[in-house]
């Protein structure tokens, strides 16, 4: 018999030792789990079964609250009235009162260049000429300001792009010609 062919037969017979093991342990331990699922859901049905009294009050209160909850989770979201074509709050808003820095100037510059392209870091840091962690600290600033938003991708990374307010803002400042 080979040495290899001995090899796979003694490893053969360790895996199905341990399997057989694994399994009489897993039947062993098995009614016990059995009987802990059992009086778990023997007690959640004994709770969901008992009344008990509640107070109005208390009762049109939590239900003031789901609605509530429910009203502002239903509540159309900034973005999704732009594309609605409502307007928003953001054309007549004055610019923020802190001025941009030169490298924010540029990368907001670079956007309204490409229309409005979504970018990834490597071809932005490429397009304003700058090292990648200034070009970060930028991005986070205009980010901080609603300049800029950020889309992750487990696939093609993170890209930036210009929000509703950064369009806007860029258009004022005359960026785009």
């Amino acid at each position: 018999m080979s040495e290899s062919g001995l090899r796979n037969q003694i490893l053969g017979t360790v895996i199905g030792g341990v399997i057989l093991t694994a399994l009489g342990w897993i039947m062993g331990i098995f009614p016990t789990i059995w009987g802990w699922i059992v009086l778990a859901v023997s007690i959640f049905w004994f709770l969901v079964k008992t009344e008990i009294p509640i107070p109005i009050g208390l009762l049109f209160l939590l239900s003031a609250s789901i609605l509530w909850q429910a009203y502002k989770f239903l509540q159309p979201s900034e973005k999704s009235r732009a594309a609605l074509g409502v307007p928003t709050a953001v054309l007549n808003a004055p610019i923020q009162s802190r001025p941009l820095s030169s490298l924010e100037d540029k990368v907001l510059r670079a956007f309204a260049r490409s229309d409005g392209r979504t970018f990834q870091m490597d071809s932005l840091v490429h397009m304003v000429g700058e090292k990648n962690l200034l070009v970060d600290q930028a991005l986070d600033s205009l980010q901080s300001r609603s300049y800029i938003g950020v889309t992750h991708n487990y696939i093609h990374g993170t890209y930036y792009s210009l929000t509703a307010k950064g369009r806007d803002v860029v258009i004022r400042l005359g960026y785009v010609s």
